[in-house]
């Protein structure tokens, strides 16, 4: 199987609280428990379906891959390879081969964006200001 016994209890809970507060304003109180009992059981043994599927499903996965030659390995993703390669292995980006570059030698590559200065309005007297309000109005 796949997972544990805990995610049993978890959509059971789930499912039996989602019962009781879906059948609590439409039934009496003691109704409304015993259905979400029963939403709490189906639940858990649908829950274990679910596991059992996906545990068949994975040793089906893993039959297939060791059938076709791949070395099967139970800890694949389970472990982080936390070593970083040499720095001579991947030269930074800015190092850039010879020749194809199309810069000089001298040449600096960074060139900083130098964007258009805005330009604001002139001031408006009040009066325009006014007119402009009362054009808006009308519309």
């Amino acid at each position: 199987m796949h997972g544990t016994i805990r995610w049993n209890f978890a959509f059971g809970g789930a499912g039996a609280v989602l019962t009781l507060l879906i059948s609590m304003p439409h039934n009496v109180w003691f109704t409304a428990m015993t259905r979400s009992v029963y939403a709490f059981v189906i639940f858990f043994l649908l829950t274990f379906l679910i596991r059992w599927w996906l545990g068949f499903i994975a040793a089906a996965a893993n039959a297939a891959a060791a059938a076709d030659g791949e070395a099967h390995y139970s800890g694949v993703g389970r472990q982080i390879d936390l070593q970083t390669p040499e720095e001579a292995e991947f030269p930074p980006a800015s190092r850039q081969s010879e020749g194809g570059s199309g810069q000089s030698e001298g040449e600096d590559p960074f060139q900083p964006l130098n964007p258009p200065k805005l330009v604001s309005k002139p001031e408006q007297t009040p009066a325009e200001m006014a007119n402009a309000v009362r054009r808006m109005t009308e519309e």
